[in-house]
């Protein structure tokens, strides 16, 4: 027991003599860094989110328009489509017909005007003598350039305007003119046809065939209960339109129309046939439907051409007003 109690103080004053562990001192620049590197880490992990998102909101919005797209085709797979048309052949094709239609020998040169002749026939899609031309002396023209204008279409119509320089050799005179030629053509399974007579304004082809623009046949038109003095005053105010038309201003054609528009320069009124005005319809507003064909005569070279106009026209207290003007035949005012 002595032992024992003599050990005892020695262990204790062991215990008393043990170091306890020192904690570990941070200093204060080293606690900046580690801040420091932690702000940035978030920084980082923040940015790569923000680019996550958005490439997550990028792919989102790319697959709806796909969606849509895919909806759009379906919707126009499924609905009855329009024939796609390839534009720049049909400005190819415009301008070859343009050419055959401008250029034209002398009329004693018989094998080159039955050459035009054949080439244009395979254009047309109506009656080759429509084209024809009348002057009171022989004649020849030839085009020295051209340029598609415009295409614009209208009723499964394309007119195809150009922007034409030619020249006209009639005897010892040469005249040139600088033109706008409207060609109206219609398109089926990728091939075309002119339906109609070209006009001008003031301003291995895919030959086919396609139905004419043709007017009306009096025994198409309704039989209206015109009087003669009706008929002759209504007869009257087209040769005063169309006189007015080929050589007045825009302001005396504002009077006649409510859309003015005026003919090429250098044109006059030619020859008016009564019996080719067709009244196809006479609606209960007053408006009324017509469709004529009108000669004009160049006054320089005194060549007569033949236009096709369709008209739709109200009266008024005295005469008539003109709506709606169009250059080719048909019965549909849009």
């Amino acid at each position: 027991m002595k032992k024992i109690k003599a050990k005892l103080p020695a262990l204790k004053k062991k215990e008393k003599d043990k170091e306890l562990p020192k904690p570990k001192v941070v200093t204060f620049q080293t606690g900046k860094r580690i801040v420091s590197f932690g702000a940035i880490l978030l920084l980082v992990l923040s940015v790569i989110a923000v680019f996550r998102v958005n490439g997550l909101a990028s792919n989102q919005a790319q697959m709806v328009e796909e969606i849509k797209g895919l909806q759009e085709i379906s919707l126009v797979d499924n609905q009855d489509t329009k024939e796609r048309v390839d534009f720049v052949l049909l400005s190819y094709y415009a301008q070859e017909f343009t050419k055959a239609y401008i250029n034209r020998p002398l009329a004693q040169k018989s094998d080159a005007m039955k050459a035009r002749d054949t080439q244009l026939e395979k254009f047309i899609s109506f009656d080759l003598k429509m084209l024809e031309e009348k002057g009171e002396k022989d004649y020849s023209r030839q085009v020295k350039s051209m340029q598609v204008k415009a295409i614009d279409e209208q009723e499964d119509t394309f007119f195809v305007s150009l922007d034409v320089i030619y020249l006209v050799e009639i005897e010892k005179l040469e005249v040139e003119y600088a033109r706008t030629l409207v060609v109206p053509i219609q398109s089926a399974n990728g091939l075309f046809a002119v339906v109609s007579i070209p006009y001008f304004l003031q301003e291995t082809l895919p030959f086919g065939r396609a139905e004419g623009l043709k007017q009306l046949t009096s025994t198409e038109v309704e039989k209206l209960d015109w009087n003669a003095k009706k008929k002759e005053d209504f007869d009257n105010f087209l040769v005063f339109f169309f006189g007015k038309y080929a050589t007045g201003t825009l302001e005396e054609m504002a009077v006649l129309m409510k859309d003015p528009e005026i003919s090429t320069d250098g044109r006059k009124l030619g020859s008016f046939d009564p019996a080719q005005v067709r009244v196809f319809e006479e609606r209960a507003d007053g408006v009324i439907g017509v469709q004529v064909y009108i000669s004009f005569v160049d006054e320089k070279t005194s060549i007569a051409t033949l236009e096709p106009f369709t008209l739709w026209l109200s009266k008024t207290e005295t005469s008539y007003q003109v709506n709606t003007m169009k250059h080719y035949f048909t019965t549909s005012e849009k």
